[in-house]
């Protein structure tokens, strides 16, 4: 059974996301750092279905619930929402190893992407309604040997969760 951990949710402005990219309002405004290599583009779809956490493994493309985070030594990581459909970014800040307590969630109503540093810490974005595929430009080097990854799912019963409740920007 997953504890769930509760992340506040601000909006996504640019003011406060700064220390980790750039807001963008068009996947086209702005490119990633590439360190390594090249960027490569893809396309992810994430969908906001809602399950049991408790009976179902945490998938990174469905529901609102995350584990698995990442950053990546070779490039920066930008993510679009395409149909824009209300999004959670869950990010945090540069450093060899993250807690979960230091992950933010930033809201986008859709019409609004972001494009992050190389090394900040991150996750597939959260869809909120319906489905939604993000655009995505990333470093093109081999994954595992370009990122480090934490599972809070797998290694502390763990799950981050954005507290849509308590933000007074959301409609359910």
């Amino acid at each position: 059974m997953l504890e769930i951990l509760k992340v506040a949710v601000e909006p996504l402005v640019q003011e406060t996301f700064a220390p980790f990219g750039q807001v963008i309002s068009s996947f086209d405004e702005a490119k990633p750092e590439a360190v390594v290599g090249a960027l490569t583009e893809n396309a992810y779809t994430v969908r906001s279905d809602l399950h049991d956490p408790t009976t179902a493994a945490l998938d990174l493309s469905t529901g609102r619930l995350r584990g698995h985070f990442a950053c990546h030594n070779d490039a920066g990581q930008s993510f679009y929402p395409s149909r824009h459909c209300p999004t959670i970014f869950f990010i945090a800040p540069i450093q060899p190893m993250i807690e979960p307590a230091e992950l933010r969630a930033f809201y986008s109503d859709g019409s609004s992407g972001i494009c992050m540093k190389v090394l900040v810490w991150h996750t597939m974005p959260v869809c909120l309604r319906g489905e939604e595929v993000y655009l995505t430009s990333r470093g093109d080097q081999d994954y595992h040997a370009h990122s480090t990854d934490v599972h809070f799912d797998q290694d502390r019963g763990l799950a981050l969760d954005p507290d849509m409740e308590n933000f007074s920007g959301w409609k359910a």
